[in-house]
């Protein structure tokens, strides 16, 4: 049967947990990891009516774009919705998993899915990612001890790149040294120069798993004094948040604001010359307005995100660059039942089901269609 944890893990390979934004509260919040999991719900936010379709369905777990947990709680109690919403999670059993600006930055994720709705051909990513949240492992070994060690290091949590596993780099040479009296070496005689045909072992950590993974490395090296380096990683950006591609012809402003209505199925805001000619157009779901000058940098017309505050409408439209605003239910949703469609086929033995609320409730908005 399948555990909370393979779910995790299987999130971790969709949408990497590294690649989220720092400080964002990411991958298993509430739960039991070794909790099976048969009935599991996706949905945008963990609303009173997502809690309550778990309770229906007899879900086990409930995973959600946006974390429930964004900061430490100094209490758990009924008088707070975060509050109300754990203990009615733990008072049944459901375990709460969240993909945020992993998800945001994943491929197929969010902003891809965005892409993919408004047809935008020749996508590519591009503005922020995350700093870097790796190290690189660099250990020294015995020729004939390295694939051992490899494994070990691998089964502790290194050498994880996207989906694949066990990623090291490896080269030969020769190592010199000269164990002291009292040494017990693997290779040679104390007081006696040793040189060895030794290997180089690189290999990529989570931070977070550095001490877990060190512990590990001395644990299963041959050597009494194993030679190694831990090294931080520079900040990079390998996962861009968001989205910039062509549009099939080229159409004016005003046209994408229908066509963003019409495939969104929301009502937009729109800054810039309705009759500009827009041919590229950049995407970023939810809360991406401060994207704009790396969306103009990509030769982007227009940026479509979430919402927008004033001062960046007024910032951009002023500069001549274009800003639709579709809303942050909007822009997202879809990419949370992209998410609900991932998981199906990462981990088939469970029966998920994806929750969108009724318009008006949920976090879900409604809209007047007639004039006023």
């Amino acid at each position: 049967m399948t555990r909370v944890s393979d779910v995790v893990d299987a999130l971790n390979r969709i949408a990497p947990f590294r690649s989220a934004y720092a400080g964002d509260p990411v991958g298993l919040q509430i739960g039991d990891p070794g909790d099976y999991v048969e009935r599991a719900v996706v949905s945008l936010d963990r609303s009173v009516g997502a809690i309550s379709r778990c309770g229906e369905a007899q879900a086990q777990l409930l995973v959600c774009h946006h974390p429930l947990l964004f900061r430490p709680l100094s209490t758990v109690t009924t008088t707070t919705l975060e509050g109300k919403a754990v203990l009615e999670l733990a008072r049944h059993g459901i375990a709460f998993l969240a993909a945020h600006t992993n998800w945001d930055c994943a491929q197929g994720g969010v902003n891809d899915e965005l892409a993919r709705l408004l047809g935008l051909a020749n996508v590519k990513p591009f503005g922020d990612s995350g700093p870097s949240n790796e190290t690189k492992l660099v250990v020294f070994a015995p020729v004939g001890d390295a694939d051992r060690l490899i494994d070990a290091l691998s089964s502790a949590g290194a050498g994880q790149i996207g989906n694949y596993s066990r990623c090291a780099f490896v080269g030969n040479g020769i190592g010199t040294y000269e164990p002291g009296i009292g040494t017990k070496p693997y290779i040679g005689q104390p007081g006696r120069r040793e040189s060895v045909e030794e290997t180089r072992i690189e290999m990529v950590v989570p931070n977070e798993k550095v001490t877990h993974v060190v512990r590990v490395l001395i644990e299963a090296h041959p050597y009494e004094e194993p030679a190694f380096d831990v090294i931080p990683l520079a900040d990079r950006k390998p996962w861009p948040i968001a989205r910039v591609g062509l549009l099939t012809a080229p159409i004016s402003l005003r046209m994408v604001v229908g066509h963003a209505n019409r495939v969104l199925q929301t009502k937009s805001m729109a800054w810039g010359d309705p009759e500009r000619v827009v041919e590229r157009v950049a995407v970023c779901g939810g809360s991406g307005a401060d994207l704009w000058k790396s969306a103009r940098d990509t030769g982007a017309d227009v940026l479509i995100t979430g919402e927008c505050p004033q001062h960046v409408a007024l910032e951009a439209s002023d500069s001549g660059f274009a800003i639709i605003s579709s809303g942050h239910y909007a822009t997202e949703n879809p990419g949370a039942k992209a998410l609900a469609d991932a998981l199906k086929k990462a981990v088939p033995d469970v029966e998920w089901e994806f929750y969108d609320p009724e318009s008006g409730l949920g976090g879900k908005p409604f809209f007047v269609r007639e004039e006023w």
